[in-house]
């Protein structure tokens, strides 16, 4: 591996790097860690692009939970009153909230991976797949930053009554599968709209329709057959409830609708990763 000089770009420094060899297997994932510097440099314009001309920079990390969780309070908790399933309002909206953003993050960052870095694949040599690793470890700063203000405000409310829950140990796997449904279905929103510009426009209102069809404002106790059975495709739904499991113990979802999510969930990642890697050797030609 060599590194032929240096651009400046986003406030940050982003090397140009080429190698010694011009083969690079597409599917061949641990030779990412071998361009783990160059996955940092994407990682690190990301995060300047983000707050580039923002006044209050990475406060609005805390902000946006904040006034969106504080609105839903008010429209589903106090006018619509829909039930929470014993969990404190605020709670119940911040944790979906929080959840959902890095869902919406990484498959935002990764939708959009190969129109912006569209100069960096004509200039140099490198496996394609660092783009949407990236766009997956941006999102996850902010994530955590979310993630540990709902435990502060969780600490606080709940006082005495926090209990630990061996539910914990599914966090980790949960969060590995929010990365995955939002990396694979980014990559194939990125493959698709490099050609066809105007789905992108079918992709929000197909976002936004997510949205509802998850149990992010209501419980999964009040969904009723027969959309109970079509709620257990959304990976989404066992993500969510895994979490609302582990801090309160207060979730309906069974043990089919869990695997059910995680096989859905490598479907989606198997065939975003596919047609991402057929596009993307084109993709300077349409983008």
């Amino acid at each position: 591996m060599a590194a032929v000089g240096d651009t400046a770009q986003c406030g940050c420094r982003v090397r140009k790097i080429t190698r010694s060899s011009p083969r690079i297997r597409p599917f061949d994932f641990p030779d990412l860690w071998r361009w783990r510097y160059l996955i940092y440099l994407f990682v690190k314009r990301d995060f300047a692009v983000y707050f580039q001309q923002t006044v209050l920079g990475p406060l609005w990390y805390l902000l946006q939970p904040l006034a969106s969780t504080t609105v839903l309070s008010i429209i589903f908790g106090r006018i619509a009153r829909l039930p929470t399933d014993s969990i404190p309002p605020f709670l119940f909206y911040m944790l979906g909230g929080v959840v959902w953003s890095y869902f919406a993050d990484c498959f935002t960052r990764t939708s959009h991976a190969l129109s912006a870095s569209a100069r960096e694949f004509g200039n140099a040599a490198f496996p394609r797949l660092t783009v949407p690793v990236a766009a997956v470890l941006s999102a996850l700063i902010q994530f955590g930053v979310q993630f540990a203000l709902f435990l502060l405000i969780y600490l606080w409310y709940m006082r005495g009554d926090v209990h630990v829950s061996v539910n914990l140990l599914l966090l980790l796997p949960a969060m590995a599968q929010l990365a995955l449904v939002g990396m694979g279905g980014g990559m194939l929103v990125a493959a698709l709209t490099s050609k066809y510009r105007d789905l992108s426009h079918l992709v929000g209102f197909c976002i936004q329709l997510l949205y509802f069809c998850t149990p992010l404002v209501y419980p999964l106790s009040m969904v009723q057959e027969p959309w109970r059975r079509l709620y257990g495709y959304n990976p989404l739904t066992s993500v969510v409830e895994i979490f609302r499991r582990a801090f309160f113990s207060a979730a309906s979802l069974t043990a089919d609708e869990y695997y059910i999510g995680w096989i859905v969930t490598a479907a989606i990642f198997a065939g975003g990763l596919v047609v991402f890697n057929i596009v993307e050797k084109k993709c300077i030609d349409t983008v």
